[in-house]
């Protein structure tokens, strides 16, 4: 399936859907039985580098990219939620703890 313009970064899996992110900065999600296009979020200006659902509401996804920014959406609405931009280097990498806050972790690596 052609799924974005330039390479696929990264991929999210789970039984209901799969979730892309791409060369182009789209985030899209598509439904695993079908493999149709169900969302599409312009979401990055550059590479997206990593995409994680929440574990708490799995309707709101966070992703990184390479134009410095962390941005969470809710894919109901297909509306960013939240967005935090770093000065320097880029973030690679997201993870979520499995403790009682849920907190949110990111990886930045510096292009010094």
């Amino acid at each position: 399936m052609p799924a974005h313009r330039g390479n696929v970064n990264c991929i999210y899996a789970d039984g209901n859907y799969f979730i892309t992110g791409g060369e182009d900065g789209v985030i899209r999600i598509w439904t695993r039985k079908t493999q149709e296009l169900m969302i599409q979020l312009a979401a990055h200006e550059k590479n997206v580098f990593n995409i994680v659902p929440d574990i708490n509401m799995p309707n709101v996804i966070y992703s990184c990219g390479q134009d410095r920014n962390f941005n969470s959406y809710d894919i109901k609405s297909q509306k960013r939620i939240n967005n935090h931009r770093i000065n320097n280097g880029f973030i690679r990498g997201i993870a979520q703890k499995l403790e009682k806050d849920f907190e949110i972790s990111t990886f930045i690596f510096c292009n010094n």
